[in-house]
């Protein structure tokens, strides 16, 4: 009896251990882009304020709406204060196997939309510490590692490194995951001479229409010691978006759309 006890506990252990096993790196980064990207369609508020040198932070308010539009997941953001720069608009396309990535960037004072190509994606978003690519999408097609358990922050998490197809602006991207979110809980960025240049926290998760949401996201450069911060508010998934507003000919008159009503 007590040898059947000590077979059955082994058992379970066993059980308990598989259980609690990581899923696989590709399973890993699917859950985590489905957490940073969720699949209804959203609006939402972004507050982004930029550190100054013994002054006050810079800040913007925007307006940020998500869908996916023929297959193609797309992000557009407008501008929504100072009224001096109002109506600045970007549009992210994110690559299919059939459709290229786009950014598309329009400016008032221009009377233009301008196409990002190649390197533009690492523009800076408003001079802040952010780029585009930081805030667009995770790239299935770069490669993954998952390199072990380890506690950040006091919280259990995920570790995966990031090496991105190319590599000629940010030489890899680690990031710490938590299993119950699936959010990231920081990435850290390397520039090509592989020292670590910025890293990136997603802070205050709340869940809100039942999708956990990082509404404070801090972004450090620990090369030049400049920080920039985004708050996020007044969320909403599940928004009647008409596809028109997703499209690089409608970034002049984006900001005129209805969808942003109850925004500031």
């Amino acid at each position: 009896m007590r040898t059947l006890l000590i077979v059955l506990s082994v058992v379970g252990s066993l059980v308990r251990s598989t259980s609690a096993a990581p899923p696989d790196v590709a399973t890993m980064v699917a859950k985590m882009k489905a957490a940073l990207e969720p699949p209804k369609a959203s609006v939402r508020q972004l507050t982004l304020s930029i550190s100054a040198e013994g002054g006050a932070p810079t800040q913007w308010t925007l307006a940020e709406a998500r869908k996916s539009v023929d297959g193609q997941n797309r992000l557009l953001t407008v501008l929504l204060a100072p009224q001096d720069d109002r109506g600045i608009a970007s549009l992210l396309l994110e690559a299919t196997a059939a459709k290229p990535a786009m950014i598309a960037l329009y400016v008032p004072d221009l009377r233009r939309v301008r196409t990002l190509t190649g390197g533009g994606a690492n523009e800076t978003v408003l001079g802040s510490d952010f780029t585009y690519a930081d805030l667009s999408f995770i790239s299935p097609k770069d490669h993954y590692k998952f390199v072990g358990t380890e506690k950040l922050n006091g919280k259990d998490a995920y570790k995966i490194e990031q090496t991105p197809l190319n590599p000629w602006y940010y030489s890899k991207v680690v990031a710490w995951i938590d299993p119950t979110t699936m959010l990231p809980i920081e990435r850290t960025y390397y520039d090509p001479a592989g020292a670590l240049w910025k890293v990136e926290g997603f802070e205050d998760v709340s869940t809100i229409d039942g999708q956990p949401v990082a509404t404070r996201i801090k972004m450090q450069d620990k090369q030049t010691g400049g920080s920039s911060e985004i708050v996020v508010t007044n969320i909403r998934f599940g928004v009647d978006l008409p596809d028109a507003l997703f499209q690089k000919d409608g970034l002049p008159s984006a900001i005129k759309s209805p969808v942003w009503q109850g925004l500031q």
